[in-house]
C-alpha cells in the first residue's frame, strides 16, 4: 500500500482541512471544503462549468439541472439506447436524454422505490439497491412503454439504512455483485452456500469499556460487506466484508475489484482511526472494521490492507475508466469521488505482486460539486449527477477534447503497464492468489489443503492470505494435525494461526504449545506479527489461560520486548497488558521514554493498554503515566472522540488509585485537569431581554469591519457556544458539538449564518437528535446511537453517555428529528453582535 503522497499528489489534512498539490502547484481544498455541498441546499445554486477545475484538455459542460419536483439526485446508470437512468434521494427513478440538455425531460420512470443507491442493467433488465425500501429489486418494462411496471423483490437486506445498500456492478463472470455498509446485515436466512470464507470475528484483546456509547458499538462482522448474486438471485454469497460504509464498486480491465470505503472523522488522531481509502477487494478477505476501538490495524496478518489511503472525506460512487474515451492514463484510471469535499479523485493504480498500489490525483474540483454518481456513456465521456441531503442536483458531462497522445499521456499509459507488468510477474502472482481463493469453495477438501500448503509462507502477503483462507475453508481434521509439526517458519506461523482460528477448541492446548516453544526473539516483522496473532486469537475466540500458561507466556512476551517494529511492539504491550503482567508497566513506560519518540497514535495506544494492569505500579510508575496523561490532554491533535476518550481514560485510571496513591498524586491529577479544562470565559454569561427572532436571510453580507477578538471571543461565551464546542484555545465545557476552530474555512458567510440561527435546516447525522414518543406517554431524547430491526437506543443525556434508553419500534407513535443545538439561542443578541460573532468564527479562533 502507498499512501497519497508521491511526485503525482501529496495530501496534507491538517485541523479538517485538505491541501493536494497537483503536478507541483498546490491546489487548497479549503475553498472546496467538508461542508461545501451545504451551498447546493435548496435556494443554493448549481456550479457552472466554468467554475469547476479540471485537467488541461478536458472539457466540462452542465447538461440539466434538476427542476422544481425532480427530487435530489443520488445515483444514475446508462441504459442501451444511451439515455441516463437517475435515482431520486427521496423515491423514484427518472430517465433523462443527456442529448437534449436542458430541453429535454426528466421522465418518471418508476415512483416507489425509496433511496436507490445502486443501478446496474444486466441480463435484460434494470437492477436496483433500494435502501430505504431495504432490499434488492429487479425492473423489467413489460409492455415497452418506457415505464417499469415489474418491480420484483429479488432479496431482502434487515438492517438499518445509514450506511446501506450502495452501488451494483456486473462482474467478469456474469455475476451481480452489491455491496453493503455496516447497517446491513446478513438475510435472515443467512448467506448460501458457496460464500468465500470470510471468518471474521471482533478478536480484539483490550476493548473500550466506552465502545458502548460509540454510535458504531452495534457493528458486528462482516460488518460491511460484498455479496454476489446471480440474475435471478437465487444465489447470495458473501464475498468479503469488514468494511465500514463503501459506496461504490467497480471492476479494473483486469477483472478485479475495488472500492473507496468511509472514515470515521470523529476518530481522527485516535489508534484506530482509518481515512478514507481505496480496497483491492479479494475473495473472503476481512477489511477490518469493527466500530470504534475494535477496528483492527491494517497491519495485522488476518486483515487486508488499502491499496491508497485518500484522508478524511465522503465517499460516493466510482468507475474506471475503461470505457472512456480519454487518453491511457486517465483510461486506466479509478475514478472515486469525495461528496464531502467536493472532490473527484483519478487514482492510478499499478500491479503489486498479488494485489496493486497507488497514488491519487484531483481530477475534478469545484464549490458547490456534491457529487453523487457517474458512468461512463456510449460517446466515452465520463457524466456524473450531484445531489444528496436535498441538494440541488444536476447532470454533468466530461469529456477529452486536447487530440490524441497530447502531453505523451498515451505512451506514458503503455509505457507505466509494460513495465510493471513485465518485472516482477505480478499477473502469475494474481493468477495464482485466484487460483488458491477458488479453492475455498471447491468441495475436494483434502485436494484444497494439498495446493494451498506450499504458499502458506509465501513472501507476497495476499498469496498467503488467499492459501490460508483456503486452507481455514476445510475441515480442520484435514489439516490441522499437519499444522501441529511444520518445521518452524513462516508457513508454520500462518498454519498454525489459522488453527487458533478455526481449529476447535480442543486443538488450542497444542497450538499454544507450538507457538510458545518459538524464539520469537529472533522473529522479524511478518513472523512476529504471525506469532503474537496466533496466540491472542487462540485465547479469544476458544479458552482462556490457565495461571500456569499465563506464567509461561508472560516470560516469552517479556522475552521479546522491545521488538524493532512499532507494530509488532503494539501487540506485544496490549498482550503483556491483557494478561496484567507487572513487567509491562515500567518497560512500556521507559519505551515511551526512549528515541525516536513515539507517534501520537503509539503513546495513546500504550497508555490505553496500561490502564487495565493492576500490579507492577509503584507512585513513580503512576506519575509517569499521569504526565503522559497530561501531555496528551494539552499537546495531542484529533477529532472530537479524542477529547472524550482521554475523559474517560483519567476517569478509569483515577478510579483504580488506591487512597494513598490518589492523595500522592494530586498535583498530577490536578495537571491532567488544567490541562484539559476549558478555559474560562472572560465574561460570564448576562441575562439579556428577548431581542428578535433572526432568521437567516437578515444576514445577507458579513460585517464589513474587521472582528473585534476581544468582544468576539466575549459573545462566544455569552452565547454558550463554548457550552459544546471548541473555538482555538476556547475548550468546550462538554465537547458534543462539531470543533469550530477552523469553521470559516468549511463555511461561508450564508452557511454559517443559517448554521447559527436555523441549525434545524441542515443537520449532519452525528449531530441528529430524536424525539421518540411511546405509546405509554413515555418521551426519550437524543441522539440514535444504534439501531437494528425492533429497537431504537437512544442517548439521553450528552454529558453522561451512560444515559441511553432502548426503544422498541412497535411502541413508538411519534418520532421527530432535530437538531442537538437548541434553536433561539442568538434571539437575545443585536444584529451586530451576531454578525461580530460569525465574522470572528469565521477569521479564525487564535
Amino acid at each position: 500500500m502507498i499512501s497519497v503522497s508521491s511526485a503525482t499528489v501529496s495530501v496534507f489534512v491538517v485541523a479538517g482541512s485538505l491541501t493536494v498539490a497537483l503536478r507541483g502547484a498546490e491546489v487548497p481544498l479549503t475553498a472546496e471544503t467538508y461542508n461545501q455541498w451545504k451551498e447546493a441546499l435548496p435556494g443554493g445554486r448549481v456550479t457552472a462549468a466554468g467554475e469547476i477545475r479540471a485537467p488541461s484538455g478536458f472539457e466540462v459542460r452542465l447538461v440539466r439541472t434538476a427542476r422544481d419536483g425532480e427530487g435530489s439526485w443520488v445515483a444514475m446508470a446508462f441504459d442501451p439506447a444511451g439515455e441516463v437512468l437517475v435515482a431520486r434521494e427521496d423515491r423514484g427513478l427518472l430517465r433523462i436524454d443527456p442529448r437534449r440538455g436542458e430541453s429535454g425531460p426528466a421522465v418518471v420512470v418508476e415512483e416507489t422505490l425509496a433511496e436507490v443507491r445502486g443501478l446496474l442493467w444486466a441480463h435484460g433488465a434494470v437492477y436496483a439497491n433500494a435502501n430505504n425500501a431495504h432490499g434488492l429489486y429487479r425492473l423489467r418494462d413489460s409492455d415497452g412503454d418506457g415505464r417499469f411496471e415489474d418491480v420484483d423483490l429479488m432479496q431482502r437486506t434487515p438492517g438499518g439504512v445509514g450506511h446501506g445498500r450502495n452501488q451494483l456492478a456486473l462482474g467478469p463472470d456474469g455475476l451481480i455483485y452489491s455491496i453493503h455498509g455496516d447497517d446491513v446485515m446478513p438475510p435472515d436466512d443467512g448467506f448460501t452456500r458457496g460464500s468465500d470464507p470470510v471468518g471474521a470475528a471482533d478478536d480484539r484483546w483490550l476493548p473500550l469499556a466506552w465502545d458502548r456509547f460509540n454510535w458504531s458499538d452495534a457493528v458486528r462482522p462482516p460488518a460491511g460487506h460484498v455479496v454476489r448474486l446471480d440474475a435471478e438471485a437465487g444465489r447470495w454469497e458473501l464475498v468479503c466484508g469488514g468494511l465500514r460504509n463503501p459506496f461504490g464498486i467497480a471492476f479494473n480491465e483486469d477483472g478485479e475489484m475495488f472500492t473507496y470505503d468511509a472514515d470515521i472523522e470523529w476518530d481522527v488522531g485516535l489508534p484506530w482511526y482509518r481515512p478514507t481509502r481505496v480496497l483491492h477487494l479479494v475473495r473472503g478477505a476481512d477489511y477490518g472494521w469493527r466500530g470504534g476501538s475494535r477496528a483492527q490495524p491494517a497491519w495485522m496478518p488476518d486483515t487486508a490492507p488499502p491499496a491508497v489511503d485518500i484522508g478524511k472525506g465522503s465517499p460516493t460512487a466510482i468507475a474506471f475508466g475503461t470505457r472512456s474515451r480519454f487518453p491511457e492514463r486517465w483510461r486506466r484510471a479509478l475514478f472515486i469521488m469525495d461528496w464531502a469535499y467536493g472532490v473527484i479523485y483519478a487514482v492510478d493504480l499499478q500491479p503489486r505482486g498479488a494485489t496493486y498500489e497507488g497514488t491519487a490525483r484531483v481530477f475534478l474540483q469545484g464549490r458547490p460539486l456534491n457529487v453523487t454518481g457517474l458512468d461512463f456513456g456510449p460517446d466515452g465521456a465520463l457524466y456524473f449527477v450531484t445531489g444528496g441531503r436535498r441538494t440541488q442536483s444536476a447532470l454533468y458531462r466530461v469529456a477529452w477534447v486536447g487530440g490524441e497522445g497530447r502531453e505523451g499521456e498515451e505512451e506514458e499509459g503503455r509505457k507505466t503497464r509494460d513495465s510493471h507488468e513485465e518485472s516482477g510477474g505480478h499477473e502469475e502472482r494474481r493468477a495464482l492468489r485466484r487460483r488458491l481463493e477458488r479453492l475455498g469453495v471447491s468441495g475436494d477438501a483434502r485436494r484444497s489443503v494439498q495446493e494451498a500448503w506450499p504458499h502458506l509462507g509465501h513472501e507476497d502477503a495476499w498469496i498467503r492470505q488467499a492459501a490460508r483462507l483456503a486452507v481455514e475453508a476445510q475441515p480442520p481434521a484435514v489439516w490441522v494435525d499437519r499444522a501441529l509439526v511444520e518445521p518452524p517458519s513462516t508457513a508454520a506461523l500462518t498454519a498454525l494461526m489459522a488453527a487458533a482460528r478455526v481449529g476447535g477448541a480442543a486443538v488450542q492446548p497444542a497450538v499454544r504449545a507450538r507457538l510458545l516453544a518459538v524464539a520469537a526473539g529472533d522473529l522479524g516483522e511478518v513472523d512476529a506479527l504471525l506469532w503474537l496473532r496466533g496466540f491472542q486469537v487462540s485465547v479469544l475466540r476458544h479458552q482462556p489461560l490457565a495461571e500456569s500458561e499465563r506464567t509461561a507466556w508472560a516470560d516469552r512476551l517479556m522475552a521479546a520486548w522491545p521488538h524493532r517494529s512499532p507494530q509488532v511492539n503494539r501487540l506485544l504491550c496490549e498482550t503483556l497488558c491483557a494478561l496484567e503482567e507487572p513487567r509491562v508497566v515500567p518497560a512500556v513506560l521507559d519505551q515511551l521514554q526512549a528515541e525516536p519518540p513515539p507517534t501520537q497514535e503509539d503513546a495513546l495506544h500504550a497508555l490505553l493498554s496500561l490502564r487495565v494492569v493492576r500490579r507492577g505500579w509503584t507512585v513513580e510508575t503512576r506519575r509517569t503515566y499521569l504526565r503522559w496523561l497530561a501531555r496528551a490532554r494539552s499537546t495531542f491533535t484529533g477529532a472530537a472522540a479524542l477529547p472524550t476518550t482521554l475523559n474517560h481514560l483519567r476517569a478509569e485510571v483515577e478510579a483504580g488509585l488506591s487512597d494513598t496513591e490518589r492523595r500522592e498524586l494530586t498535583p498530577e491529577l490536578a495537571a491532567i485537569d488544567a490541562a484539559g479544562a476549558p478555559a474560562p470565559p472572560p465574561v460570564q454569561p448576562n441575562p439579556r431581554g428577548f431581542q428578535k427572532a433572526w432568521e437567516t436571510g437578515e444576514f445577507p453580507a458579513a460585517a464589513a469591519a474587521p472582528p473585534d477578538a476581544a468582544r468576539g471571543r466575549r459573545l462566544f461565551a455569552e452565547a454558550a457556544c463554548s457550552a459544546c464546542h471548541r473555538a482555538g484555545a476556547i475548550d468546550a465545557v462538554q465537547a458534543i458539538g462539531p470543533d469550530l476552530t477552523e469553521v470559516g474555512q468549511r463555511f461561508d458567510h450564508r452557511s454559517l449564518m443559517e448554521s447559527m440561527l436555523e441549525p434545524w435546516k441542515v443537520v449532519a447525522p452525528q449531530y441528529r437528535v430524536v424525539s421518540v414518543s411511546t405509546r405509554e406517554g413515555t418521551i426519550h431524547e437524543g441522539p440514535v446511537i444504534a439501531e437494528d430491526e425492533t429497537t431504537l437506543t437512544v442517548a439521553t443525556n450528552p454529558v453522561d453517555p451512560g444515559s441511553r434508553a432502548r426503544v422498541p419500534k412497535a411502541e413508538v407513535v411519534r418520532l421527530v428529528e432535530r437538531s442537538a443545538m437548541p434553536p433561539g439561542l442568538l434571539h437575545t443578541f443585536t444584529r451586530e453582535e451576531i454578525l461580530d460573532l460569525a465574522a470572528w468564527l469565521q477569521a479564525g479562533a487564535p
